[in-house]
């Protein structure tokens, strides 16, 4: 037939009066404090309840169906939805600390294999330098290639 005999004749036991009186305190401190998980919550009941576990508590806690509120395991998982920006100074080698590169380093990252984007980059900011050390203001342009 295929039916174990404990299945046929299982008879679940009643919950115990002290394990419902643990089950309301451990609601009470849960509320207080969602973030304490078994091992939190054994630390605040051993005084009222000196002889139950962490393990007992965690098992009601799963009974009740409470757990603590802390950062779930794969939370620092990307999100498809969200787009993957390249890493613009993978191959260049920083020597010293505080090293700082050129903006057309990075504009030579931008541009791949069409260099003259790079020079217009670097010239435009190379002239923007040279006049605000001189005091004159100017306004950014851009130029067709």
């Amino acid at each position: 037939m295929g039916i174990s005999r404990s299945a046929v004749y299982y008879e679940p036991r009643p919950v115990s009066s002290f394990d419902l009186a643990l089950m309301r305190r451990i609601d009470a401190v849960h509320l207080e404090m969602p973030w304490f998980g078994a091992r939190g919550l054994r630390r605040v009941l051993k005084r009222e309840y000196p002889g139950v576990g962490r393990r007992r508590i965690g098992t009601l806690m799963r009974h009740m169906g409470i757990a603590a509120v802390a950062p779930q395991p794969g939370t620092s998982r990307r999100h498809r939805a969200h787009p993957v920006y390249p890493y613009l100074l993978r191959h260049r080698a920083i020597t010293r600390p505080k090293h700082r590169h050129h903006p057309d380093d990075i504009a030579n990252c931008l541009a791949g294999d069409d260099h003259r984007v790079a020079h217009m980059v670097r010239e435009q900011f190379t002239a923007q330098a040279r006049a605000l050390t001189r005091g004159i203001k100017t306004s950014v342009s851009v130029m067709p290639i």
